[in-house]
Formats: C-alpha cells, sequence, structure tokens
C-alpha cells in the first residue's frame, strides 16, 4: 500500500512538475493570476503506518492531529515556511517494563517548523493543483506521564522528517494528501524505527 501511494505521488509529481517548468503551456484565466505572497492556515491527521517501533516495543494504536499556519513566496514555485503543533496519541506494547499490563497509552507533543517547496498550477478559475515537497523539523517538548519509560530522555527530542504531498486549493480551501517519513530514529536511546505516516490537511488560504 505504501509503495503504491509513493509510485502514484511520485508519477503525479513528475508530471506536474513539467507543467511548473514551462507555465505559460496553462491557460490561466485572466484576473486569476496567484499572488507573489500566500499565507495561510492548515489542522489536519496522521495515519501511523510503521507499528514496529524496536524489538519489543509495538504501536497499536494511533490517534494523531496538527495544526499550524504558513506564509509563501514566489512565482509558479513557492518557498514555504510555517510553524505548528502535533500531538501522537499512542497505545504502546511494551512488555519488558515492569508495568502492571503490557500497553500503556502515551501521548507526545512537538513544535513543528515545515520548510517546502511549493508548485501553483492554475487549472481553471479559482481551482489550482499544488504539489510539494520539503522538510520537516519537529521538537518534542512534553510526553505524559507512563509506567514504560516513555518521556524526553528516552524518545529523540530533535526529530527531522521528509514530506511529499499534493494539494488542491478551490477558491480559498485547500485539501492535502501527503507522505512524512522520519529521518529520526523514534528512540534516542536504543536501536529503533523511523516512523511514517499518511496525512490529510484541511486549509484556508489567503
Amino acid at each position: 500500500m505504501k509503495k503504491t501511494f509513493l509510485l502514484i505521488l511520485t508519477l503525479l509529481m513528475l508530471g506536474l512538475s513539467s507543467i511548473v517548468a514551462h507555465p505559460r503551456e496553462v491557460n490561466r484565466p485572466s484576473g486569476d493570476t496567484p499572488s507573489w505572497l500566500q499565507y495561510g492556515f492548515k489542522i489536519g491527521a496522521n495515519l501511523g503506518i510503521t507499528s514496529q517501533y524496536s524489538e519489543t516495543d509495538k504501536l497499536k494504536k494511533l490517534i494523531s492531529a496538527e495544526f499550524g499556519a504558513y506564509a509563501r513566496f514566489g512565482k509558479h514555485v513557492y518557498g514555504e515556511i510555517g510553524f505548528g503543533y502535533t500531538f501522537h496519541k499512542g497505545t504502546y506494547e511494551c512488555p519488558e517494563m515492569p508495568a502492571i499490563e503490557s500497553s500503556e497509552r502515551v501521548e507526545s507533543r512537538f513544535l513543528q517548523i515545515p520548510v517546502k517547496a511549493v508548485g501553483h498550477i492554475v487549472l481553471g478559475k479559482k481551482i489550482a493543483l499544488q504539489p510539494n515537497l520539503g522538510i520537516l523539523y519537529q521538537s518534542l517538548i512534553q510526553v505524559t506521564k507512563n509506567e514504560i519509560n516513555y518521556n524526553k530522555n528516552t524518545i529523540s527530542r530533535h526529530q527531522l522528517l521528509w514530506t511529499a504531498g499534493l494539494g488542491v486549493k478551490i477558491h480559498f480551501v485547500t485539501v492535502d494528501l501527503a507522505y512524512k517519513k522520519n529521518f529520526t530514529p523514534f528512540f534516542s536511546q536504543k536501536k529503533s524505527a523511523k516512523p511514517d505516516y499518511f496525512n490529510i490537511q484541511l486549509g484556508f488560504q489567503l
């Protein structure tokens, strides 16, 4: 499923990038040329793909959401920088820890700074595609109390992810689908997986 999604997303972005590289080939409605400055905000949800975080740690269930704001500068291809907040409320199975139960719900909270390149391909009046590719830095700010030794010393505090996605803008409303993959292992003190996610966002762009 993940490989199919990435293949489709890659093909779409390659095709759309050729349109961005030759913007005169796109029929732009008069009076609808995008501004060199764009800004807005988004709310979204993350669907966890990785379940086995280490040899003994397993993610059984994940509820994850995020929100933030951004600003873009450019023409046809925009540079974007943003600021956001996200949380992961996961139910983790960790049988090696002396807890009453082998699984426990833990919430981790992060501040995020995404930096992206975003295309703007006008398809019709007030409708545009927005392919994007970039990196996302996130800093762990809080972990809820738990008995399985998940805290700011055992979970990587500073994390870097890459992200690729495709959005559609209708009037001032945007919908984005993306894939996110962590460069940073989940745990800082032992060998662990680098989690990845599917992401969907709803936003408003001015």
